[in-house]
């Protein structure tokens, strides 16, 4: 295996990691499965991914705007389907999760399809992890 090819088999590991994060069907309260994946990519060529982490009272809404953060504003612009896992503590409260699903509302195309899950995960105290895949067509380019 040359070094490119094994530079683009990293990439697929990591974005099948990414997948996987996401619809963890083990430890869901709100579940994203594959086919609610399969409905955001189709008719897509294009995606991107994020991640963020934040702790503290409203850290799954920080660690919502970090996600965020990680993408261009071209790739925003374009993304008209958009999956979000939020790993968080058991005691974070569904306003605060619906709150950073907003945030990231309000980044992308107005009419684009949100699919979100959320996830309970025991070492974590406050705040959480959040993680976006963004979906969207080369055609739809601003």
């Amino acid at each position: 295996m040359d070094k490119q090819e094994l530079q683009m088999a990293k990439k697929l590991n990591a974005g099948f990691r990414v997948l996987d994060d996401i619809s963890d069907m083990n430890s869901s309260y709100i579940h994203v499965d594959w086919s609610d994946i399969k409905a955001a990519m189709g008719g897509n060529d294009l995606a991107w991914s994020g991640a963020g982490q934040a702790e503290g009272t409203d850290g799954i809404v920080e660690a919502a705007k970090r996600a965020m953060a990680s993408f261009s504003n071209d790739s925003l612009k374009m993304m008209n389907a958009v999956c979000i896992s939020f790993a968080c503590s058991a005691h974070e409260k569904l306003q605060k999760v619906t709150r950073a699903v907003d945030e990231i509302r309000a980044c992308v195309q107005p009419d684009a399809m949100i699919v979100w899950g959320m996830m309970f995960d025991g070492q974590i105290d406050s705040g959480g992890e959040v993680t976006v895949i963004g979906f969207g067509r080369c055609s739809d380019s601003v």
